[in-house]
């Protein structure tokens, strides 16, 4: 089976459809035959109902029918089982008499996988599907502690807690201490564990099923969005033995809304969660594009997810029911025709993203969850209010997240959530490096008693300020007003731009109110700069030409030169980077404008000895530019959510 696991890996899912077998295979082969992508996932769904056994035998009679019907052709066929505990409780009228799940609402929902009877069901139905020998055997997302709610407090469950806590609680006392529970404390981390062992015990029953028949069918699972945080164990627990680990990453958003800001969060989420999961092998995409027609998910936009993730180090993607068909209703086909067009680039960005390294201003991301809780499960490995994905990704400056706090380059902060997550040590070490820091994030470093590495200190105070004067430029920008900005009393720092009002309209002259933004070189040897602005989503001002060049001169001085690269153009555009190894920078461009991105025109610190563009086949080909005044112009224009990868030397 080894010989399927290559990157990128594509897995495309096809529709559990009894009695249309044929048109199932006939519209994989195409699909195959189209894209290139061999692999494909029959959908099998396969949590509990009555009578639990007479569905599986249903489910192998039609995966052999399907087997067949492609047995002429160069695919691989696997299983999706596409339900094993449950997504969601069921209208069932029937059950079979085992142990059922009970969530923190206190309902009975799914069956809990302590049962015995429920091992051995997931044990049959998962032997039953390795006997067929499948290429692949990926489990879903049900396979989670959630249903939707949190679980399980069940009588099992809850005499397991008792156990290991030397209590004996009733299931509705349990309910009500874990809803109390603070995380690291004795009952969140017991119940914690308990949900973890939910998962792992039904993935090491599917794995243990698998084994009996054939160690050697490679095995991934699907992780679940509301637990994130927890996916390292989930990974192992169903990896075959000197098979790699493969899971698929919850990084979809269903629908389409604001693309300037729905493109950014997801790219901040993807990256957050490579940097979170580095030892598992395959990381793929959710690629779903639910609720799978073009009204949900434009073709561009689901190309734009799938470059980007592997730009960022992905190996693949899990897709849905691409060339294939939803009841009677045929998928559109412009998602088969993008990826048609694009085949040969995918391959070449996973290479691309092996033999390089991101790079852009950094966005501490982090290596464990912080005030997760099984009420409030919202938490990611990023925070939302950043400087990547609010103002990076919408200016063209490249950006990446990243754990690592040892890197060079320029890291920014923003929010006292970011901090917050931060340890002190943490602080210190990014203290002695280059340092944005927005407002709030300052205010919060100086609650944290290290205003002596600002220069400043950072309160809340009431003042105005409606512009800012930049005095290395004597330039003006409309100010943001955000009741969270602070007022910055200067020490040692040197002040760069300084808020100013008018008294009334007709007044000729400004009044200075207090500093703006300041830089200050620290005795651990950072520059740290800080600016009173807040970085929010939706502010007017953010959403103007001379606000993107005042968030720009703040990356230049702080760098102390100018940045490499950085798209001129005034529109949404957003950019991403990686530097390879041989010194080429190489740079991902996103149109998220509605308006015609043509030409590009991109600012350079150096001018560039050579210049390309990774076309449709695959190969680098010289690119269409000029270069003059220190800006780099790219003839190749790009529509909406169209996307070009440019290697420059």
């Amino acid at each position: 089976m080894k010989h399927i696991l290559t990157q990128p890996f594509f897995v495309n899912i096809l529709p559990f459809s009894p009695g249309n077998e044929k048109k199932v295979a006939d519209c994989a082969k195409d699909y195959a035959a189209k894209t290139g992508n061999k692999i494909v996932l029959y959908m099998l769904i396969m949590d509990v109902e009555y009578p639990a056994e007479k569905k599986i035998a249903h489910a192998v009679e039609s995966y052999r029918k399907l087997k067949k019907e492609l047995a002429d052709s160069d695919l691989q066929l696997g299983v999706l089982i596409q339900s094993i505990l449950g997504h969601v409780p069921r209208g069932h009228k029937k059950f079979e008499p085992w142990t059922r799940t009970r969530d923190i609402d206190g309902k009975n929902v799914r069956y809990c996988i302590l049962d015995p009877r429920m091992q051995d069901y997931v044990f049959k139905m998962t032997k039953a599907i390795a006997a067929e020998n499948p290429c692949f055997i990926m489990t879903d997302d049900d396979c989670r502690s959630f249903s939707p709610k949190a679980e399980c407090f069940c009588d099992l469950h809850t005499a397991e807690f008792n156990k290991r806590m030397k209590t004996s609680y009733t299931p509705k006392e349990y309910i009500a201490l874990v809803k109390k529970s603070k995380p690291g404390d004795a009952v969140f981390n017991t119940f914690r564990k308990l949900q973890e062992e939910q998962v792992v015990l039904t993935l090491k029953t599917v794995r243990k099923a698998i084994d009996s028949v054939n160690p050697a069918i490679p095995t991934g699972n699907c992780l679940s969005g509301w637990e994130q945080p927890f996916g390292h164990e989930i990974a192992k627990s169903i990896n075959g033995k000197g098979l790699p680990k493969i899971m698929r990453i919850g990084n979809a958003l269903y629908l389409e809304f604001d693309p300037k800001r729905d493109f950014p969060y997801i790219a901040a989420k993807t990256m957050a969660m490579r940097q979170y999961y580095p030892e598992v092998d395959f990381l793929l995409d959710e690629s779903d594009n639910y609720p799978h027609s073009l009204f949900g998910r434009s073709s561009r936009n689901f190309h734009a997810k799938i470059t980007s993730s592997l730009f960022f180090g992905l190996a693949g993607a899990k897709l849905w029911l691409v060339n294939m068909f939803k009841g009677d209703v045929p998928m559109a086909q412009k998602y088969t025709d993008i990826l048609a067009k694009n085949r040969l680039v995918y391959p070449e960005l996973v290479k691309l993203a092996k033999e390089s390294k991101q790079s852009g201003v950094i966005i501490p991301s982090y290596s464990k969850p912080h005030s997760w809780h099984p009420t409030a499960t919202g938490e990611l490995m990023k925070e939302d209010d950043n400087w990547g994905e609010i103002l990076f990704a919408m200016y063209g400056i490249p950006w990446k997240m990243s754990v690592d706090r040892k890197e060079k380059g320029i890291y920014a902060i923003a929010g006292a959530k970011a901090v917050d997550r931060l340890t002190d040590a943490e602080i210190r070490e990014l203290l002695g490096k280059k340092l944005l820091l927005d407002g709030v994030a300052a205010t919060a470093f100086c609650k944290r008693g290290f205003s002596e590495y600002l220069g400043v200190m950072a309160e809340k105070k009431s003042y105005r300020g409606g512009m800012i004067l930049d005095k290395q430029t004597g330039k003006r920008y409309w100010a943001d007003g955000h009741p969270e900005r602070p007022f910055l009393t200067v020490k040692d720092a040197t002040v760069l731009a300084e808020f100013q009002y008018k008294t009334n309209s007709a007044d000729p002259d400004y009044k200075v109110s207090g500093p703006a933004v300041t830089l200050y070189k620290n005795k651990l040897g950072g520059r740290v700069c800080v600016t009173a602005y807040c970085v929010k989503k939706y502010q007017v001002q953010t959403n103007t030409d001379p606000f993107k060049n005042y968030v720009v001169s703040l990356l230049d001085y702080l760098n102390g030169e100018p940045l490499p690269y950085l798209v001129k153009d005034y529109q949404n555009v957003s950019v991403f980077s990686r530097t390879q190894k041989t010194g080429e920078e190489v740079l991902a461009v996103y149109a998220l404008s509605f308006d015609r991105l043509d030409p590009i025109n991109i600012r350079c610190a150096r001018k560039p000895e050579t210049v390309e563009y990774l076309a449709t086949d695959g190969t680098w080909k010289k690119a269409d530019h000029t270069f003059a005044d220190g800006t780099l112009t790219i003839r190749h224009g790009l529509e909406f959510f169209e996307c070009i990868f440019l290697k420059i030397k």
